[in-house]
Parts: structure tokens; C-alpha cells; sequence
């Protein structure tokens, strides 16, 4: 069940206070993201991702990160390997890069971005 969903049921607040309190989960405005649209991140596709200042440079030149907010959830790094997951919390959008080096920290291009 969606951590937001839960706790906007009042039966749920103490488990939602327990729950945030302990794994320091929030919680953000229904924004429709759990409908995890991935057209709405396409643009990252090809970008490169700097992980060292958690920020993508697009294809046009230009440099984005991404905020909690913007997708919805807190992100966590999977890796070293040679596919890198960034995931976001619920499976509501993974954005998927590659570098050669094997090593988290080292740049790499965005090849994929999908519901989880």
C-alpha cells in the first residue's frame, strides 16, 4: 500500500507517526505521481548523470536535478554495478543509467526511464 494512501486514513496515524519516525519517511501532497508516468522524465533519456552532485546534463546542454517532490518520493542508489538503479520510493519511477567504470560514483548515461 501507498505510504501516502495509508496515512490519509486517521485509523492509520499511529502506525504512519511509528513508520515515519523510524525509517524518516514523509509524507507529500497527492500529486498524481502514483499514476508513474514516465513520458514526464523522458527528456532524461540520454542525459549524462553526475552522482557526486546528483544532477543530470541533457541532451541540449542545459543541467537538471530532480527533487523529492518533483517525483513524488525520497531516491536511494543501487549499486556499484553496470546497470545503476536510482529508485524511488513505491516503485512509482526508475531511472536507469550505465557507466563502464562499475563504480557508483563515476558518471554514466540514462538509458531507461520506467515504472517499477
Amino acid at each position: 500500500m501507498d505510504f501516502n494512501v495509508m496515512c490519509q486514513d486517521p485509523s492509520n496515524a499511529w502506525i504512519c507517526s511509528y513508520i515515519s519516525s523510524v525509517f524518516n519517511m514523509q509524507q507529500f501532497p497527492d500529486d498524481g505521481i502514483d499514476d508513474c508516468k514516465p513520458d514526464r522524465f523522458g527528456k532524461y533519456v540520454g542525459a549524462l548523470y553526475d552522482p557526486k552532485s546528483n544532477s543530470f546534463k541533457l541532451k541540449d546542454g542545459s543541467v537538471s536535478t530532480l527533487s523529492d517532490r518533483e517525483v513524488g518520493g525520497l531516491f536511494r542508489m543501487m549499486g556499484p554495478s553496470t546497470i545503476t538503479t536510482m529508485e524511488f520510493n513505491n516503485n512509482r519511477l526508475n531511472i536507469y543509467y550505465d557507466n563502464d567504470s562499475k563504480k557508483s560514483e563515476d558518471p554514466g548515461t540514462v538509458t531507461d526511464v520506467k515504472c517499477g
